[in-house]
């Protein structure tokens, strides 16, 4: 076998191929791992963030319209999740009416954020909320998964929860939201 390689590999028309592919896939291997972790690299997602939906889907028709705001602390794990709690500190009403939620009546809970990183196109991100309930029972626990469109600190997308089966638009940040900012 060994004996073949090298009379291969020496034959004067098989050597520059040899060395071409080497060369080939060298270079391919550097360009992916280039792309991957310098190009795409997601952003770090460890600190406060704030994500906001909007109900446009519920069995419960005082639900649709209703905006609801939440505060996350997260760390990355890696470069494609990370974890953290969460609070829910901000409710609008379709009337108009505000809600916050402060201290011990703030629906608490767990999250896991993750990142699917692809080559040619935007990363994506998901995030899976598990709501534990307040202490009153006011609000059940529940659970929210939040699909968005880029893995970005400022990006928005989709969501759906348990929480009367409703659905609507997401939107993630790291900064407050003026709706809640302003209320102060």
């Amino acid at each position: 076998m060994f004996a073949a390689i090298v009379e291969f590999a020496f034959k004067s028309n098989n050597i520059g191929s040899l060395i071409a592919g080497l060369i080939v896939i060298i270079l391919s291997a550097v360009s992916v791992f280039l792309i991957r972790d310098i190009f795409k690299k997601p952003p770090s997602f460890s600190g406060v963030f704030y994500l906001k939906t909007t109900t446009t889907l519920s069995s419960m028709e005082n639900y649709k319209g209703l905006s609801s705001f939440y505060m996350m602390t997260l760390i990355n794990e890696s470069a494609t999740r990370a974890i953290g709690k969460v609070e829910k500190i901000y409710d609008i009403e379709n009337d108009g009416k505000h809600r916050p939620y402060t201290g011990r009546n703030r629906n608490v809970g767990d999250v896991l954020l993750t990142i699917e990183r692809y080559y040619l196109i935007r990363n994506k991100m998901s995030i899976h909320i598990t709501f534990l309930g307040d202490p009153k029972g006011e609000q059940r626990g529940s659970s929210l998964i939040a699909s968005l469109k880029k893995a970005k600190r400022q990006t928005d997308g989709e969501f759906k929860t348990t929480a009367a089966d409703a659905s609507g638009l997401a939107v993630f940040q790291d900064d407050k939201f003026k709706e809640i900012s302003s209320k102060k």
